[in-house]
């Protein structure tokens, strides 16, 4: 069965509607099954659009879709992605949203880290403004809690920043609340194809 036909996909989708209710959700994605809960979904005519389903596409390109981890708790926040996966939170990777001469940039950042508007200021010759959780879902495609660098809308500069380094692997989202994939320093820049690395952050 090919992951976006929806024929057979559906038939079952409106199967596991009348099953399970409208709170949980089954994703058959190739050979992979996905199970997704309550919150991650837009429904539309018992159809389904989701920003997590962006994501598994996009790192099915490199067989990899198999490492993107659905949870059944939520992994919105620093502290939750760091409980739920039994790391430091400064482990888990933070992107944030900003704008930039009208247009969106992403950076990656370690979760404890934070913007330092000086040090922003000075690589980029301009204020850190951040885009606000509607902006961020039209440039994206993903929602505050799920946004990350990884199947995105549409081409958006992404850069991360070197508190990351001092991690092997990070945890950033991958789509929703409730979604994230595990990836070695390497594999981050590889597949956010980042712009370059920058130190815009500090620690209090």
């Amino acid at each position: 069965m090919h992951p976006h036909q929806p024929t057979s996909g559906q038939n079952l989708l409106n199967l596991l509607f009348d099953f399970l209710g409208e709170d949980h959700f089954i994703l058959v994605y190739g050979f992979h099954i996905h199970y997704i809960f309550a919150g991650t979904i837009e429904f539309k005519n018992r159809g389904y659009k989701m920003s997590v389903e962006a994501v598994i596409e996009y790192f099915s390109e490199y067989n990899m879709d198999h490492r993107v981890m659905v949870l059944e708790n939520s992994t919105a926040t620093v502290e939750e992605a760091a409980q739920a996966h039994g790391v430091d939170p400064d482990q888990i990777g933070k992107t944030l949203s900003f704008k930039f001469d009208e247009e969106p940039i992403l950076i990656v950042v370690a979760g404890k880290a934070k913007i330092d508007n000086k040090k922003y200021k000075r690589y980029f010759s301009k204020k850190a403004k951040m885009l606000n959780k509607d902006e961020a879902l039209e440039h994206t495609g993903h929602a505050i809690g799920g946004v990350c660098p990884f199947g995105l809308k549409k081409t958006i500069d992404v850069y991360l920043d070197v508190s990351l380094k001092k991690h092997s692997e990070v945890i950033p989202a991958a789509g929703d609340r409730y979604s994230s994939i595990r990836l070695t320093i390497e594999e981050l820049e590889k597949y956010s194809n980042c712009k370059e690395w920058v130190d815009v952050c500090k620690y209090d």
